[in-house]
């Protein structure tokens, strides 16, 4: 599951002897700081949420009045997960929500993987940045080139994940100056001219631990754009680069786990000292 989703439990009960069972209570506790406590649903049980507990009996549920050999039942439960939460000590790494289920003096617990969760931050300056000084007008201009700097952060939240890459397209008038920051990062930095897409394959795909950008520093690259605005893009902002989507596998869940950010054009929300000559003249 990923952090967000709602999901839909069904526990089945069969009667596997040659008595039948009657009035039976079957109970589920859950665990985990990734689940919304407020938000566990049942029709048919009791839901005690500060406890993370629902109580089903023999009066709500047909089956549990009466289970003949060989017969089954079943009971359902929603719950929702939270967006963010606050790991604990024990928690750091590998998360899971588990779910136990008493029925009968029989008891079972399972278990479910959560995918880490992945955010990348995507910003645009004109003011100098990671020591690259920008030029060219501000505004920008009709034809005259103006270099910005893209910043580009991750944060990985709640599990180990590896080969993670970070995705854009840049516009037709815009392109790479060549300068990036930091220098180390240049190898793992691709532009294809055809697609127009650059990708940024953090630390060459190595091992991105558990609270990366949280509970440490968060991976980042800088690198510069020039911008040559159209005739078109007259008295408006002009795009500087398309959504930012990242992407990495959970050494956890072994699924594919990713994230996005917003388009950047030259108004420039993140740089206050730029973001008012956005309008392109």
């Amino acid at each position: 599951a990923s952090p967000g989703e709602k999901l839909h439990y069904e526990i089945f009960f069969r009667n596997i002897g040659s008595s039948p069972f009657d009035n039976l209570f079957l109970l589920t506790k859950l665990d985990g700081q990734a689940i919304d406590t407020q938000s566990i649903k049942s029709q048919t049980g009791e839901v005690r949420p500060n406890d993370k507990l629902i109580a089903w009996d023999y009066k709500q549920v047909p089956g549990l009045r009466y289970l003949a050999p060989q017969q089954e039942g079943k009971v359902e439960f929603d719950i929702q997960l939270k967006n963010d939460w606050i790991q604990s000590g024990s928690e750091e790494n590998n998360t899971v929500i588990k779910n136990k289920v008493d029925i009968s003096q029989i008891s079972n617990e399972f278990q479910t993987k959560i995918n880490s969760k992945l955010e990348v931050l995507q910003k645009g300056h004109y003011s100098s940045q990671a020591g690259i000084t920008n030029s060219g007008p501000i505004p920008p201009e009709v034809g005259v080139p103006t270099t910005y700097m893209i910043i580009w952060e991750l944060k990985n939240y709640f599990n180990d994940v590896k080969n993670a890459k970070i995705r854009a397209v840049l516009p037709q008038n815009v392109s790479l100056t060549g300068k990036v920051s930091p220098e180390n990062e240049f190898s793992n930095f691709t532009f294809d001219s055809n697609s127009r897409e650059i990708v940024w394959n953090i630390s060459g795909g190595a091992t991105l631990l558990a609270g990366a950008g949280i509970l440490s520093g968060a991976p980042s690259i800088s690198f510069q754009i020039s911008l040559i605005p159209s005739s078109s893009q007259k008295g408006d902002t002009a795009s500087l680069i398309g959504e930012a989507s990242i992407f990495a596998e959970d050494q956890f869940t072994v699924a594919v786990t990713q994230g996005k950010a917003l388009p950047i054009n030259t108004s420039l929300p993140d740089d206050p000292s730029g973001s008012g000559g956005g309008i392109v003249q």
